[in-house]
């Protein structure tokens, strides 16, 4: 008895190889270049061209705000599918080292809920730019524009796979505590109940939907929410 055999696709009398393959593959995103990979052993070899790959990752990181340097140094070594596949895992990553949170300037500005008190002395809300730190490496919290920078310490730590970020200040103790999301650019932002810290500028004026207080707030974890009320109780 005859086995049913798949019938084979029918070979075109018109290949697509050479400069005319790679002009068709020039044309298509990450996720058609990848299926297109897989027709044949020909367009596999072509799709792998490090300089498709390479116009792929020069438009994914065009508007990114952060982008890891050692996905740039892979890219650069001529690895670019997988410099751009890095560098997609580490734009949704919830957890940053010391080293990297210590590389970054910050842009800070009290949250509506912190009360009126906070917010009528916050840049932000006045309509400039935000206020800048940066979280030195020694643990100190330096303020570009406040002259408190030794009175208030950082540290990390980790709280279910998401990077928890604490601050103590001398006098007012430790906050609840900042969890780390991501925006759309890659960029860094540390969240509480209270205030928002961002690897990028923030000004009310030009702020997009997704660094206002109503959008970030739908982040937040309810232990946040039970260190404000313990903080408030103290």
């Amino acid at each position: 008895m005859a086995r049913n055999r798949r019938p084979k696709a029918p070979r075109s009398p018109h290949p697509i190889t050479g400069d005319v393959l790679a002009s068709v593959l020039a044309l298509l995103d990450r996720a058609g270049l990848v299926c297109a990979s897989r027709v044949c052993k020909e367009w596999q070899a072509a799709g792998s061209s490090d300089s498709l790959w390479r116009a792929l990752v020069e438009e994914e990181w065009a508007n990114k705000s952060f982008v890891p340097s050692t996905c740039r140094h892979i890219c650069a070594e001529g690895d670019a599918r997988a410099a751009l596949r890095l560098s997609l895992e580490a734009g949704r990553a919830t957890t940053i080292d010391a080293a990297t949170l210590s590389a970054q300037q910050w842009w800070f500005r009290f949250k509506g809920a912190a009360g009126r008190a906070w917010t009528r002395q916050d840049p932000w809300w006045t309509g400039v730019e935000a206020s800048r730190v940066c979280f030195m490496p020694d643990g100190r919290v330096s303020w570009m524009q406040r002259f408190d920078a030794d009175v208030m310490r950082w540290k990390l730590s980790v709280r279910g796979g998401v990077s928890v970020l604490r601050i103590t200040h001398d006098e007012l103790g430790t906050f609840p505590g900042h969890i780390l999301v991501r925006a759309s650019d890659w960029g860094f932002i540390w969240l509480s109940p209270w205030v928002v810290y961002a690897s990028f500028p923030l000004d009310r004026a030009f702020d997009g939907k997704e660094v206002r207080d109503k959008t970030l707030n739908r982040s937040l974890k309810a232990w946040q929410w039970r260190e404000v009320d313990r903080y408030n109780e103290e």
